[in-house]
């Protein structure tokens, strides 16, 4: 079985995904394999919190969970972009 994660755009809707990613590794709902992704993608801010997947083995989904949450709570305009 091969298992995917496809997160859209949108600006602040990042922080909501974080904020579902989070809560699906954590809450117990899902055995712990069925949080594991064979394939991540995103576009525009999802293409964000797609690429936090790719610091973070399989097996370490609750450490990549507090991450997200992390960084959505602490990001900043000018940890995005620099103005010229």
């Amino acid at each position: 079985m091969c298992r995917i994660l496809s997160m859209s755009g949108g600006g602040s809707k990042g922080a909501y995904e974080a904020g579902v990613i989070h809560t699906m590794f954590n809450s117990g709902i899902l055995a712990p394999s069925e949080n594991q992704y064979d394939v991540v993608s995103g576009v525009s801010v999802g293409a964000i919190n797609s690429g936090a997947f790719s610091i973070f083995a399989k097996g370490d989904e609750i450490q990549l969970g507090e991450y997200m949450m992390n960084l959505w709570e602490t990001i900043t305009n000018d940890k995005v972009y620099k103005l010229r």
